[in-house]
């Protein structure tokens, strides 16, 4: 008569792993059908990058131009030099 509560109890136990693993699997295939939809996003928003840059005429140029303005200017500081603000203690011998 022992064996009747163990093996009810074993079932139990059973079907709520069994209904845990179902919940997983539920979980699993949501996340890798977002997953796929992401992958598929991505790849049209790569295409879409590549399609806009081949239609700007002006995407191969680059600038090689200095900043002249910024070159032109005399360095002047008038910060003071940075470093620490207290000079460290000598050691007593």
């Amino acid at each position: 008569m022992r064996l009747a509560p163990r093996i009810e109890q074993g079932a139990r136990i059973a079907g709520m792993a069994e209904s845990f693993l179902q919940g997983q699997l539920r979980r699993i295939r949501a996340l890798t059908e977002r997953m796929s939809r992401v992958h598929a996003y991505a790849e049209q928003t790569c295409e879409a990058c590549v399609a806009r840059r081949s239609e700007n005429p002006l995407a191969s140029a680059r600038d090689y131009r200095m900043i002249s303005s910024i070159a032109d200017e005399p360095a002047t500081h008038t910060d003071p030099p940075s470093g620490p603000a207290r000079r460290r203690r000598r050691r007593r011998r």
